[in-house]
């Protein structure tokens, strides 16, 4: 059963790509233009308030797994043939509601070659993301 819903996690994912990309942007610009936090200077104390920034730009565990969903659909995307990310991206983000039968007959592909393309897209962005 985990292959099951992990396979709709990631596919959720992959629908969601071009709203995580926004997530990332708006949650560093939160971090960028957050005012610094008034804290008692020690000698040892960074006090640069663009570097605290990096730091909790590069320590923010929303900001890393974000990344990490991009970057695996990105890789993935790479890999496939023009023909496939034409397809699969009118499917996943220019209209997530057509059904896959549509999308097949729409783009002269069969079905089971679209349901293979789309398995072995999920496939390997789960398996970067940990959860297949």
């Amino acid at each position: 059963m985990r292959n099951q819903y992990g396979f709709r996690f990631v596919e959720r994912e992959i629908y969601a790509y071009y709203k995580i990309k926004e997530a990332v942007n708006e949650l560093r610009e939160d971090i960028i233009l957050s005012t610094p936090e008034q804290q008692e200077i020690r000698s040892t104390d960074v006090s640069d308030p663009t570097i605290n920034n990096v730091i909790r730009l590069d320590k923010d565990p929303r900001i890393d797994y974000l990344m990490r969903t991009i970057v695996s659909v990105d890789v993935a995307w790479i890999n496939l043939d023009d023909a496939q990310r034409k397809i699969l991206g009118y499917k996943y983000w220019e209209n997530p509601t057509s059904t896959w039968e549509y999308v097949a007959d729409l783009h002269y592909v069969s079905r089971k070659t679209l349901y293979n393309w789309r398995s072995s897209v999920v496939k390997e962005v789960g398996i970067r993301l940990g959860v297949m």
